[in-house]
């Protein structure tokens, strides 16, 4: 299997570990993998879910070792995972991450996250997160990041964002208090498309020649402006 989604109909906190133990001798050749071929993992609306990550980290790494997506959505902020597990193995080598729907997450919780540990991502979207207003400095160790999605957030600026040298493509959907973009968007020679959708003002700064920050994404060669696409 490629992907699982565990939702609320399905979720049994102990089913990875109980029912399906992983096994291990001293031979690495007879190490078995309980979720071998697993590459996403999606957690859906668990509001009651705890510290998934904290099954014995080594556990965890048999269970899904080659995992390289995690999309997480409408839970509580106790359900990311802590500085020691984003450092071990499978989430260090996560390639896309997605965080949706948390109504409480802040600035100052994205500031706790260790993202200098996700050297392997690629795509990060933030989405439905109202209190986050901000990219915090912690974020922008991403360093190797390639796409940033912000959707629905409460993002009033993006500055700091010329950190993302190796971002290729930026969408920033139903953000409406965010008015203008950072002169650093500039230096981003790397960023080939920029999609900005259903945010009024930014959308009217951006437009060609006449908008106050053309200036600044005029290198970039696909830009779009519009109503949200749903794409």
């Amino acid at each position: 299997e490629e992907g699982l989604v565990l939702d609320t109909t399905c979720w049994n906190p102990f089913k990875l570990t109980s029912s399906n133990k992983a096994s291990s001798s001293s031979s690495s050749s007879s190490t078995t993998f309980v979720y071998p071929s697993l590459r996403e993992l999606w957690l859906l609306e668990l509001q009651g879910l705890y510290g998934w990550w904290k099954v014995r980290m080594y556990t965890l790494a048999l269970l899904l070792p080659f995992l390289s997506e995690l999309v997480t959505t409408d839970f509580s902020y106790s359900l990311l995972p802590t500085p020691k597990a984003l450092s071990s193995p499978p989430l260090s080598k996560l390639k896309n991450l997605c965080i949706v729907g948390i109504d409480k997450l802040s600035g100052k919780d994205i500031w706790e996250i260790e993202w200098r540990f996700l050297e392997s991502l690629r795509l990060l979207r933030l989405d439905c997160l109202p209190k986050l207003t901000n990219l915090p400095p912690p974020l922008l160790q991403i360093i190797n990041l390639q796409e940033l999605h912000i959707w629905r957030c409460g993002m009033k600026n993006i500055d700091g964002i010329e950190a993302f040298q190796y971002l290729e493509k930026l969408v920033i959907r139903v953000c409406p208090n965010l008015e203008s973009l950072p002169k650093g968007i500039s230096s981003l020679k790397n960023l080939a498309t920029l999609v900005i959708e259903d945010c009024p003002t930014l959308i009217q700064r951006c437009n060609k020649k006449t908008g106050a920050d053309w200036d600044k994404i005029a290198h970039i060669p696909k830009i779009h402006l519009g109503p949200f696409s749903g794409r």
